[in-house]
């Protein structure tokens, strides 16, 4: 019978053991769920902000190119000495 009782002994501190481990973790998961929640919130800030700037360069681009180019009512060959 003392065997028994260490068998259960030893599954006892196994098992507080292994709650021990589990009560460290959670802190770490929690840490780990924050970090990950942090950088998807920036990858989506960034990802925001690269469609903006990329719209505002594609107007700037589309602005400009129209003033370069001459009418066509005022384009020389469109008037004729008679």
């Amino acid at each position: 019978m003392p065997r028994l009782r260490w068998r259960s002994g030893a599954r006892i501190a196994e098992a507080l053991i292994a709650t021990a481990m589990a009560v460290r973790a959670i802190p770490a998961v929690v840490g780990y769920n924050r970090y990950t929640h942090d950088i998807d919130r920036l990858a989506n800030r960034m990802e925001s902000f690269m469609e903006e700037f990329s719209n505002i360069l594609q107007r700037q681009t589309t602005t400009r190119s129209d003033s370069w180019r001459a009418p066509a009512s005022k384009s020389p060959r469109s008037t004729s000495c008679r």
